[in-house]
């Protein structure tokens, strides 16, 4: 997308905003973007007189997009979670029963991996080890 349209997208949007006296958010400090590729922009984009700053990584939906688009970040970030969840489960109860334990970990361990599963299901071989364990 050219530069002029994405000023001019910015522009429309603030003036929409002012026109219809919506406040886009007291915190601009909290937006920033996201250039996708290795070309990078010299270009300063403004909302309300506050500068938008350049990201390597953002989080999206809870999935979280780098500015290279591997998911390798994502999905170590949530082997790591899931590790976490695993853990805390094992330490705060005594399973008997094989289906207990299953179930619990079916509930509370296996949404993480699974969630958004379609935006990264085309990975490697080592992400998809260390989904497995």
């Amino acid at each position: 997308m050219p530069v002029l349209d994405v000023l001019g997208a910015i522009n429309l949007i603030t003036d929409c905003t002012r026109e219809w006296q919506l406040s886009i958010c007291k915190q601009v400090q909290s937006c920033s973007l996201l250039n996708i590729g290795h070309v990078p922009f010299d270009v300063t984009y403004h909302i309300n007189g506050s500068s938008l700053s350049y990201q390597l990584q953002c989080r999206d939906l809870g999935v979280i997009i780098t500015h290279y688009l591997p998911p390798s970040t994502h999905i170590s970030e949530i082997v790591a979670e899931a590790h976490q969840r695993a853990n805390i489960i094992l330490r705060c109860f005594m399973f008997n029963d094989k289906r207990l334990s299953l179930r619990v970990f079916v509930a509370y361990v296996r949404p993480i991996l699974e969630y958004s599963s379609v935006v990264w299901s085309s990975c490697t071989k080592n992400i998809l080890t260390a989904l497995k364990r």
